[in-house]
């Protein structure tokens, strides 16, 4: 994707939406609640809250998913996984993408630092489960717009979603670009 696509605006959410999900699965007699996710939008700590700032606005995307209720604990899964990603207010491309991975002994922390000038995305990944380990850090070319998988689901909600329509968008993932497509399928409800 070589260029910016439209972001319409003003944007449907704003800093302060908070939304909450519980996970939940159903198979045959099985079913329950397996974990919850919350999705919040704020303004990056520490940013300049004036009107004569150098870079545009930013806007803080965060994802938490945690692991809950019966099943997870009868497997002896315990998930706390959290997303945080930081996008342009404007265009809603990314700019750095943090994962900090919980799940049962593995823990580690993943970094991607967008150079949107450059074209680079540098990504640092971290065992925290081993103070010893080193960081192992790559670089690769991205596009000047790139999404990471959160970003990307604020990006969807900018759009006018007609259904048959594919929205093409580049993913930022473990310091290698993939070109997805969401397809936009019939309008369901959902409980």
């Amino acid at each position: 994707i070589a260029a910016t696509p439209t972001v319409n605006q003003p944007l449907p959410f704003k800093a302060g939406e908070t939304l909450t999900f519980d996970i939940s699965f159903s198979k045959l007699i099985f079913s329950g609640t397996v974990g919850d996710l919350t999705l919040t939008v704020s303004k990056p700590a520490g940013e300049p809250q004036t009107e004569a700032k150098k870079q545009p606005e930013r806007l803080e995307l965060q994802a938490e998913a945690n692991s809950k209720g019966f099943f997870p604990k009868l497997i002896g899964l315990k998930v706390k996984d959290r997303y945080t990603s930081i996008v342009s207010a404007i265009d809603l491309g990314l700019h750095s993408s943090t994962k900090t991975i919980e799940e049962g002994g593995t823990r580690k922390e993943q970094t991607s630092i967008i150079d949107r000038e450059a074209g680079r995305v540098t990504f640092t990944d971290r065992d925290l489960a081993n103070a010893k380990a080193e960081p192992k850090t790559k670089q690769a070319p991205s596009p000047a717009w790139v999404q990471d998988m959160i970003s990307a689901c604020y990006f969807v909600r900018t759009q006018k979603l007609r259904e048959g329509d594919a929205i093409p968008i580049p993913i930022s993932d473990g310091g290698a670009v993939y070109n997805i497509e969401v397809l936009v399928d019939k309008r369901e409800e959902v409980k």
